[in-house]
């Protein structure tokens, strides 16, 4: 088996190398910041934490801890700091139940805040009166270089900055995960006042490794674990039929002369729908396909082997558990080819407005619930109850060359209308909302006027079971009360009203 000592180029790092029980009890603060790398459930550390949910029910010791992350993290990573009652305000994505479950009931304080937009608030100080100041950065990694640069695993997102401003690195190196991830990473960060220096998808401009002096590095610890559960579902007939309306959709661009073969770059969010478009792209008629997002689903490697894609810029590459087995062997089996293809960049830089723009991405993404005008909640059920982070869908949704949402029309056996008469909670405005896609069909929102895109929406999205009790609703909305966005307020939220007393929309 491979030592440790093999992947620590800088050899006065051996020092630091550390039982992780030490490290939570000599290293980590009881009461401060810390900030953990991963994004998408990948590359989260997981053996600190569950060190500290350990040493917190031995010792019988308290941590309170403001918990920085760069998206969703590894249940490793909430599960064990909920377990030791350890976290008192959280950042930014979370989708674990257990954290969210601390949110709701307003033990745990959390700010929902845009992926991109992270990483700004944090360079320039807008947490420290709050947070103070990272103490520590706890990352995954590779290997570490001789300079102490630290080579990522899977994952870039906001490890840069974290380990930038951190006072102090632990580095868990990934002895699962080859070396030979090295020169997949392009490492840039912005600067102020000056334009961002790429121009192709697939260009390289900044290093492969992340720089942090070797001072600050703390402690190196071994992890021999991979993500535990990685799933935010399987697909089913309905996520088929969802991505097949899409492609008739953009099937359509491409005879009406406004997309060509190619198509502009695409982004997709993790989950069902992203891993089928992957797979549909396999067998797709278009070529020389671009792809701009910030999670990469591992099921676009099936494009880039059907030469259906040239080129992949992501922060993160995310692997579901039932992928795991048969593609991450073939990714890594293949990773001096997927290196040429596939290009791993910081938060900062994927969700950047200024690059969504310039490459007309055409962001693709999920949602909670929309409403017959086009308002999109990506986060909350029943108004309160928050069920995940808004990721950066709204940071591709704004500067994308087409903003197009994607769901079900229904969820829970037809009990839930995924359509309503009113969102009960606004992430995305109307006016950030292109297309909306179901399994049903797709709405062109395009120019069109609210009242235009509620006929469009409730004609062509909706659940059959669902569709005459929207109309009644707009109807009777535009004779009583008229207006610009018809709405009769005492009816708006009638759907989820019933759901309550009933438990179904129906």
């Amino acid at each position: 088996m491979e030592d440790l000592t093999e992947r620590i180029k800088c050899k006065q790092l051996l020092n630091v190398i550390s039982n992780p029980s030490d490290v939570v009890k000599d290293v980590l603060p009881r009461k401060g910041t810390i900030a953990w790398g991963g994004l998408g459930q990948m590359s989260t550390p997981k053996v600190i934490p569950a060190f500290i949910a350990k040493y917190v029910e031995e010792s019988g010791e308290k941590f309170e801890l403001n918990v920085y992350t760069s998206g969703s993290a590894a249940s490793e990573l909430d599960d064990s700091l909920i377990k030791a009652n350890a976290v008192k305000r959280r950042y930014i994505f979370q989708n674990n139940p257990k954290i969210r479950e601390k949110i709701d009931k307003g033990f745990v304080h959390y700010q929902d805040i845009w992926l991109g937009e992270f990483g700004r608030q944090l360079k320039y100080g807008f947490l420290d009166d709050l947070c103070g100041s990272i103490d520590i950065a706890v990352v995954e990694a590779v290997g570490i270089e001789k300079d102490g640069s630290i080579i990522p695993s899977l994952s870039v997102d906001n490890m840069p900055l974290f380990v930038q401003l951190a006072r102090k690195v632990i580095v868990e190196v990934n002895m699962l995960r080859p070396m030979k991830l090295s020169g997949m990473h392009d490492i840039y960060s912005c600067k102020y006042r000056e334009p961002i220096p790429i121009t192709e998808v697939g260009q390289r401009v900044g290093l492969s490794s992340i720089p942090c002096s070797p001072q600050k590095i703390v402690a190196i610890v071994p992890s021999y674990l991979t993500e535990g559960k990685v799933f935010y579902g399987e697909p089913t007939i309905i996520e088929e039929k969802i991505v097949e309306n899409l492609f008739d959709f953009l099937l359509s661009e491409v005879s009406k002369g406004r997309l060509g073969k190619s198509l502009y770059p695409l982004q997709t969010g993790a989950g069902p729908v992203g891993d089928v478009i992957g797979h549909k792209l396999a067998k797709s008629n278009f070529d020389n396909v671009q792809v701009w997002t910030e999670i990469l689903q591992i099921s676009y490697i099936d494009a880039l082997d059907a030469d259906k894609i040239s080129a992949i810029s992501t922060s993160s590459l995310y692997i579901p558990t039932y992928e795991r087995d048969r593609r991450e062997k073939r990714l890594m089996e293949n990773l001096t080819e997927y290196k040429k293809h596939i290009v791993l960049r910081p938060l900062e830089i994927t969700n950047s407005h200024e690059l969504i723009t310039r490459f007309n991405v055409i962001s693709m993404n999920q949602a909670v619930e929309t409403d017959i005008y086009g308002f999109v909640n990506m986060s909350h059920v029943l108004g309160g109850s928050i069920v995940n982070g808004v990721g950066g869908s709204g940071e591709f949704a704004r500067a994308a060359y087409l903003s197009i949402f994607l769901m079900s029309s229904t969820v829970r056996n037809d009990k839930i209308s995924r359509i309503v008469p009113m969102v009960t909670h606004v992430d995305i405005p109307d006016h950030d909302v292109d297309v909306i896609v179901t399994e049903n069909g797709w709405a062109d929102l395009r120019g069109l006027s609210p009242r235009e895109r509620a006929k469009e929406i409730i004609e062509k999205c909706v659940s059959p079971d669902y569709k005459d009790d929207l109309w009644s609703y707009f109807d009777e909305a535009c004779k009583k009360v008229g207006g610009h966005m018809p709405h009769i307020l005492s009816k708006a939220f009638l759907f989820h009203e019933k759901f309550i007393e009933t438990g179904s929309m129906k």
